[in-house]
């Protein structure tokens, strides 16, 4: 967790990680998964 005085900055670059590493390797995952897709 980011600490409570984290900068804008702080939080933008997590943001950017979690992203870019949570598309690189589930987006593909993500759409091919039917039965996940099915419940929305």
């Amino acid at each position: 967790m980011l600490p409570l005085n984290a900068t804008v900055d702080d939080m933008t670059n997590t943001l950017n990680i979690l992203y870019s590493e949570g598309l690189k390797n589930n987006f593909k995952n993500f759409f091919n998964d039917k039965e996940f897709m099915n419940k929305w």
